[in-house]
């Protein structure tokens, strides 16, 4: 199983970038996504307000979804009526709720606030 985490919202991506230059931290490039590490994982902004992280293989595997190299999830129709269901909620799953929480505690305890990382 591969996990990856969307984020959405008013991200500092220029402060980031910034610090990212500053640290001489070089992203990796796949395609036209630049991946950043971020504590033990990756991250890249998909466009100014939308970030996608994960670990190295779940991020190859998203990637390869969004630029049509690999089936997407919305193409089983089965997790797509699921999605359809739970996509206006803020935060959502197609997983059971045990399922839901052990990806959630899961993957926070991986990563960095958002709020208290310091650029």
């Amino acid at each position: 199983m591969k996990i990856v985490g969307v984020g959405q919202g008013p991200f500092p991506m220029k402060a980031f970038l910034k610090k990212m230059v500053k640290d001489k931290v070089r992203p990796m490039k796949i395609r036209d996504a630049l991946l950043y590490p971020m504590g033990g994982m990756q991250m890249t902004f998909l466009d100014d307000s939308t970030i996608l992280f994960g670990d190295n293989s779940a991020m190859h595997g998203a990637l390869d979804a969004r630029d049509g190299l690999a089936q997407r999830l919305d193409s089983n129709p089965q997790v797509s009526d699921l999605m359809s269901s739970v996509d206006s909620n803020p935060i959502w799953s197609v997983l059971d709720q045990e399922g839901t929480q052990n990806m959630m505690r899961s993957t926070l305890a991986k990563q960095p606030s958002w709020r208290t990382m310091k650029l």
